[in-house]
């Protein structure tokens, strides 16, 4: 169940594995949180790229269409 949602979370099979190999526990586990927290972060910075792209490809649109 656990390894689902973090599957749809966007978190790769690898740190999955990982953490599992680290900590057979995961619900209790301080790498989980690690890993969570990691992700998070990594989501966040892709958030703020994709918004920045965002406004750019919207003044470009805009530049091209009020010529």
């Amino acid at each position: 169940k656990d390894v689902l949602m973090m599957r749809r979370l966007g978190i790769g099979i690898a740190n999955i594995r990982k953490m599992f190999e680290t900590s057979p526990e995961i619900t209790n586990s301080q790498h989980t949180i690690n890993l969570l927290l990691s992700h998070l972060e990594t989501l966040r910075s892709r958030q703020a790229e994709v918004a920045k792209q965002l406004e750019d490809t919207s003044a470009m649109l805009l530049h091209y269409t009020n010529q």
